[in-house]
């Protein structure tokens, strides 16, 4: 891999016809490593967000040892850069062949779900695999509403009364049980874990048994630029944010269980930019050589400015 001190030099030495990917490996570790010293948990990076293999290969260096999984293109991703590393299948919607070969091939041992099918599915594929439910632990995932740039609350997510329901049908069948919860992507309201978190104590308090853990999911923001053509949305930093789940843990009493969180954008952003060529000037608009059907997939909504 060629390397340079700065885009400006690459693109200057380079000048490709083709979209080139810079990529700062110490900046991915540092984001890591600072998020994974700010939450009181374990941190289970999303693989959805960036899985190169260049990029997990980074994130195993810094000494991340657990990633959240939706696919087996994932799952054959973190394996290919760490034959130990723990894999969290948190897709709640799952193919049954999937989960035969996440518990089969890939040893994966932890799962969510919110839907009664979904417990069926695992069920049957774990009596076939004859594997003790016991060592399984499935995390039911809570439907939450907040404000964030991609919302997440209307396609996942088990209501409050349906997820009592859930995990009390997992608890019977042997399974060890926690709960968790997405608050969506690039979160626009630091309020928005406290409500999730509110509906979690609401759910654990009607159980008859006791959860496992806690997983907090996603959502916290990365810095991208700002259109200046729209009004600017206040994003709330990372250490606002930690500062305030933190409290909110310790009032819901949550913070003396064992806790995940799945961040992504929030450690991968920075590590990576795009050095692309404008092929045409036509007044103010710039044709380039990439776009919303490629590296610049983000852009078309307007919820994220590059």
């Amino acid at each position: 891999m060629q390397r340079f001190e700065n885009a400006r030099e690459a693109a200057l030495a380079l000048r490709p016809d083709d979209p080139v990917y810079c990529f700062r490996p110490q900046v991915l570790k540092a984001d890591a490593l600072q998020f994974m010293g700010m939450f009181p948990g374990k941190t289970a990076y999303a693989v959805k967000t960036n899985g190169e293999q260049i990029v997990l290969k980074t994130l195993v260096e810094a000494g991340v040892s657990t990633f959240d999984v939706a696919s087996p293109g994932e799952f054959a991703a973190v394996r290919a850069v760490s034959a130990d590393a723990e894999m969290l299948y948190m897709h709640p919607v799952k193919a049954q062949s999937d989960i035969k070969l996440a518990l089969e091939k890939y040893g994966i041992r932890v799962i969510s779900l919110d839907h009664e099918d979904e417990i069926t599915k695992l069920t049957r594929v774990v009596r076939a695999l004859d594997i003790d439910p016991g060592a399984i632990t499935v995390f039911v995932r809570i439907q939450t509403k907040g404000h964030a740039a991609y919302e997440l609350s209307k396609k996942f997510g088990a209501g409050p009364a349906n997820a009592v329901e859930l995990a009390e049908r997992l608890n019977r069948t042997g399974y060890k049980v926690g709960l968790c919860f997405h608050v969506g992507s690039q979160i626009e309201d630091p309020d928005t874990y406290e409500r999730a978190l509110a509906s979690a104590d609401w759910v654990r308090n009607r159980l008859t048994f006791d959860i496992v853990g806690l997983d907090v999911g996603g959502g916290f923001p990365a810095e991208y630029g700002h259109d200046p053509n729209r009004k600017q949305v206040e994003m709330p930093s990372l250490g606002q944010l930690m500062s305030r789940l933190a409290g909110d843990l310790k009032e819901y009493q949550f913070d003396q269980m064992p806790l995940v969180a799945e961040p992504g954008r929030v450690i991968v952003a920075r590590c990576l930019s795009l050095i692309v060529r404008v092929l045409l000037r036509k007044g103010k608009r710039l044709y380039i050589n990439d776009g919303i059907w490629a590296s610049l997939s983000d852009s078309w909504t307007g919820k994220i400015t590059l």
